[in-house]
């Protein structure tokens, strides 16, 4: 996903939102309803580690970008999963996941206060059957 073709953005953040803008409308005309709808921004999906950094700094403009094609996906619930990403190790210079969880809770902690609604983390558990 990540090949340099994918990668190429005119104004990221903008562009990111005329995106979600577009599939809300198109979800919108296949009868789902706009309030059923949750936006992820995908990130590390086709981005770079800049570009999954500018989804965090920028939800702010991200979500305003938003209300200027779509009152409804403004107004939209926002998922961030940055959870143990690599580009966090590639920040952090850890390569193993597991020892991201600093940085983890660095970019949710980003995104939250950016705006996002919803965080979808990683965890380790062991379980035991029987």
């Amino acid at each position: 996903m990540q090949s340099e073709k994918n990668l190429e953005y005119g104004n990221f953040c903008e562009d990111i939102a005329e995106e979600i803008s577009s599939r809300v409308r198109k979800a919108e005309l296949s009868g789902i309803p706009a309030w059923r709808m949750i936006i992820d921004l995908g990130i590390e999906f086709s981005k770079s580690m800049e570009q999954n950094i500018d989804i965090l700094v920028g939800l702010p403009n991200i979500r305003e970008q938003l209300a200027k094609t779509s009152l409804a996906a403004s107004h939209a619930p926002i998922l961030i999963g940055p959870s143990r990403k690599r580009f966090l190790g590639e920040i952090c210079e850890r390569s193993a996941a597991a020892d991201r969880d600093a940085a983890t809770v660095a970019s949710i902690t980003a995104g939250i206060l950016g705006g996002a609604n919803i965080v979808r983390v990683q965890c380790e558990a062991q379980f035991r059957c029987g």
